[in-house]
């Protein structure tokens, strides 16, 4: 996983090194692992719901009462792997899914919907974001 990837070896002054400024403010490397760990749980429960007919809710917070509430100066290592197991699982999921499944659009509560492809695509690209925010701040 690169995420992983661009944090393995950090110190842990490394990992307490600011990143560029985001829609959220300034966040540590840290924070972005803990972040993109804790999207890939909503995520996953997203993606079970979706499959079951469930209309699905986003559900609204501020990132920063999270980030305290979930005490984001922790270690990164079981962050790390949260998001290696929710990854699997999804793949384990998917590589099941019938192909005429993967473009059915699903409920959300605002009539639109979005496609298992749909979520794959979302849930790769975020990983992806934060993981090159986090090679520009380690300069890796």
């Amino acid at each position: 996983m690169r995420l992983a990837a661009s944090v393995e070896g950090a110190s842990e002054r490394e990992l307490d090194r600011l990143t560029e400024p985001g829609e959220d403010g300034v966040w540590s490397v840290r924070a972005h692992v803990h972040h993109a760990a804790d999207v890939s749980v909503m995520g996953a429960l997203r993606l079970r719901l979706m499959l079951a007919g469930v209309v699905l809710e986003y559900w609204e917070y501020e990132q920063a009462a999270f980030q305290r509430a979930n005490r984001y100066e922790r270690g990164v290592e079981s962050s790390l792997a949260l998001i290696a197991a929710t990854v699997e699982s999804a793949c384990a999921i998917l590589e099941r899914l019938p192909a005429d499944e993967w473009e059915v659009r699903r409920g959300l509560p605002d009539g639109r919907g979005f496609t298992a492809a749909d979520w794959l695509g979302g849930a790769a690209a975020h990983l992806l974001e934060h993981a090159q925010v986090v090679e520009r701040a380690l300069r890796r």
